[in-house]
């Protein structure tokens, strides 16, 4: 008995689609932001968000002299920002303006007094 030609092509079809779909299928890529609070006052919130995030994160309460790390899973391209709460105060800025163009995944912000941030390499790398 011969099978019909047809269902035997849309499954050698259906099966290279899918070989291919996970050849090319790359998992999204892993950020690290590691937030230290220099500053004399507790910093409220830090949110990690832009259209290059699956989702937003966002650590909450660092008290002076503490440190929080939180982690993303990134898009393979868009805007990444952070967005500090502190004593009222809101700062908002870009981490970078499309990540596929990042070097690194790793970045720490430090915050300091009267606004003052420094968003850099980690310094144990």
């Amino acid at each position: 008995m011969t099978l019909p030609k047809l269902p035997i092509v849309i499954i050698i079809l259906s099966i290279l689609l899918l070989v291919l779909a996970f050849i090319f299928m790359q998992p999204a890529q892993q950020f690290q932001l590691t937030v230290i609070n220099e500053s004399d006052s507790q910093v409220s919130y830090v949110r990690l968000i832009g259209t290059a995030t699956e989702s937003e994160r966002i650590i909450s309460d660092i008290d002076p002299g503490n440190a929080s790390a939180m982690y993303a899973s990134l898009t393979e391209q868009g805007e990444l920002r952070f967005e500090v709460s502190q004593g009222g105060n809101r700062i908002d800025s870009i981490i970078s303006d499309n990540v596929k163009n990042l070097e690194r995944y790793h970045y720490q912000l430090t915050i300091y007094n009267d606004n003052r941030y420094i968003i850099s390499e980690p310094t144990n790398q």
